[in-house]
């Protein structure tokens, strides 16, 4: 067994310890969870944010955080690099999370350029991308690209650190969850082609549980959202923090506000040692989620049981 599979092994292992110490609770996802592969990349050293393509469930979008390049990688399940997107005319201040939707007839990748650790930038950045089905670019490695267009925006109640955004096409609304606030703040912004705009607060959300006890720096942050995602048919979330991910449920005539204010189912993972990135499949049944520092492990894990999608 080498260096690489240990390593992996011994994380279930711990995984498997935890969970099996944990109270039971009646709100835990029992899903299946496999090692879909993992990012050896060094270009993809800090990744920060997922998104399923729009073209093929078998390539997966990905970006770093601030201090790296403008580019979004295509990976395969495996974590296989496919190919580079080198986006134009932007910079990488703090990319915080990634999405990917269909807005007037056309795929798009939203990037969120909106994180701000001590909460002081007068503006953010969300950059709209075109995707390209990679399969039809001649096999080209690297692409460049502009983005389609950028909204600049504030936060009405002033500067907010943020690393879990979302997009709800069937209200075409841009969802930002504030990661520092206790609890957590829940906004939102019109997915629109205008150039500015204020995302306004929507509601204080119910504050997630830290499940992680231990004494490490990293513990004391374990309950703050690193990421989001609503799934294409606009009734499933799924917010990520350090520690687990949250599953949300809604029907189609509530909203957000009220969903993430109430009840979530949780989804417990093996310990990465930095979760930051979620994404469902396009048919919600299961999501993938990775984590900043190579190697770094991409789990797929299955949900559709356990939130009945089998008999909607």
């Amino acid at each position: 067994m080498g260096h690489h599979s240990i390593q992996h092994f011994v994380s279930f292992l711990i995984f498997i310890i935890i969970a099996s110490s944990c109270a039971h609770t009646g709100n835990r996802i029992n899903a299946d969870i496999i090692n879909s592969g993992t990012i050896y990349e060094e270009d993809i050293g800090e990744a920060s944010g997922i998104a399923l393509s729009q073209f093929h469930e078998n390539v997966i979008w990905v970006i770093n955080d601030s201090g790296n390049s403008a580019s979004v990688y295509a990976l395969n399940p495996r974590g296989r690099l496919l190919c580079t997107l080198n986006i134009e005319n932007v910079w990488n201040n703090d990319w915080e999370d990634l999405a990917s939707f269909e807005y007037e007839g056309k795929p798009y990748i939203l990037i969120a350029d909106v994180g701000d650790n001590h909460a002081n930038r007068k503006a953010c950045f969300l950059h709209f991308i075109e995707e390209p089905d990679i399969d039809k670019t001649s096999n080209l490695f690297s692409l460049s690209v502009k983005p389609s267009w950028s909204i600049t925006y504030t936060y009405e109640d002033g500067p907010r650190d943020c690393e879990a955004v979302a997009v709800d096409m069937v209200n075409e609304k841009i969802l930002l969850l504030s990661k520092r606030d206790h609890p957590p703040i829940l906004y939102e912004l019109p997915l629109t082609r205008q150039k500015n705009a204020v995302a306004r607060k929507c509601a204080e959300i119910k504050p997630l549980p830290q499940r992680t006890q231990d004494d490490t720096e990293l513990s004391k942050y374990s309950n703050l959202p690193t990421a989001m995602d609503i799934s294409s048919d606009g009734l499933s979330a799924v917010v990520l923090t350090y520690d687990c991910a949250f599953y949300f449920r809604k029907n189609e005539s509530s909203n957000w506000a009220t969903v993430f204010s109430g009840s979530w189912k949780e989804i417990v993972f093996p310990p990465l040692r930095q979760a930051e990135s979620v994404c469902f499949t396009r048919d919600g049944s299961s999501i993938f989620i990775t984590s900043e520092q190579l190697p770094a492990p991409l789990l797929k894990i299955d949900i559709s049981q356990s939130v009945g999608m089998n008999d909607r």
